[in-house]
Order: C-alpha cells, then sequence, then structure tokens
C-alpha cells in the first residue's frame, strides 16, 4: 500500500527481478536512481509511443521505510517553482542553469515524485523536467525502497493502445 497522500508507485522491468541499483542516469539530466512510474503512466505511454516495450513486461510495487523523506509535487506549483529556485540556481560551471543539482537533490530527499505532470509548453526556457515524459519519480537511496512482489504485464491489444496513444 502507498504511503497516505501517495499514488501507487511502480517501478517497470524486463523480468522478475528486483532490480540492481544503476550505475549512471538512465538519460541526459536526469539523476541516478530507480525511476518509477505513477500508476501506469509509464507503461501506457511505452506501449503507445512503441518505446521500450520490452521494459514494461513485469512491475513490482515500491513503498518505503517509514524513515524515508519523500517529496512529491505537482509541475507548475509554487512548490515545483521552489525546487527549481533552489536546486537549479547553481554556481557549478558543469551545470546549465536549469539542471538540478542532483547530488545536493539527493542529500535532501530520498525520493522525488512529479504528479500530477504535464509537458512543458510554449516559448519558455528549457524546464529541468522536460524529459520525464510521463507522471513519476525516482528513489534517490536505494536504502528506502521497498519492493513489491513481480506482477507479469498483459501485452495490450491494439485498440487498447490506440485509446492510449489518443490520449
Amino acid at each position: 500500500m502507498a504511503a497516505p497522500g501517495l499514488p501507487r508507485l511502480y517501478k517497470y522491468l524486463p523480468s522478475a527481478d528486483v532490480p540492481d541499483w544503476p550505475t549512471g542516469p538512465c538519460s541526459a539530466n536526469k539523476p541516478v536512481g530507480w525511476w518509477l512510474s505513477v500508476e501506469d503512466a509509464w507503461e501506457r505511454w511505452s506501449h503507445a509511443e512503441q518505446f521500450r516495450t520490452e521494459r514494461v513486461r513485469w512491475r513490482r510495487q515500491v513503498t518505503f521505510t517509514p524513515d524515508a523523506r519523500v517529496t512529491m509535487f505537482a509541475t507548475g506549483t509554487v512548490e515545483f517553482a521552489e525546487f527549481t529556485d533552489r536546486y537549479c540556481r547553481t554556481s557549478d560551471p558543469k551545470l546549465s542553469e536549469s539542471d538540478p543539482d542532483w547530488p545536493r537533490v539527493a542529500a535532501d530527499m530520498d525520493v522525488l515524485v512529479l504528479s500530477p505532470w504535464d509537458l512543458p509548453r510554449g516559448s519558455r526556457p528549457y524546464r529541468w523536467d522536460f524529459n520525464w515524459d510521463v507522471p513519476s519519480g525516482v528513489v534517490l537511496n536505494p536504502r528506502v525502497a521497498v519492493f513489491g512482489p513481480a506482477e507479469q504485464r498483459p501485452v495490450p491489444d491494439a485498440a487498447t493502445v490506440e485509446r492510449w496513444a489518443g490520449g
């Protein structure tokens, strides 16, 4: 069961195995950690976009230890702006102004969840969450994650995938 106030969070996987801690970020401008889907957002997006569908064959619900420092906010909120102001303003010449200093973030929180999440639109400057794709979260400290049992996911039929692709 998810902690009060948190949606169900899942780690999608290509096998039933509990994942190893990653050695690097999964893509540019993302922190090292276990990426979690809010509900079935990643599964739906993956099938609708025909992107890495082999990675959504299994899932495990992820909950957290009682001492986990979990932060959740939506895009476009005061909390999102405060996070951006705190972690994206840096004097580190290797980081752009729009990229969070992920080691600083990980020092302050164990899990970060963006939900609801909306794709950045318009002519605004690049937003640090641009490549998150769906409402999701990232475990920044492996010690706090508790993996539930593996659940094999059915392959959706074409009509379902088409519905997901249509929004």
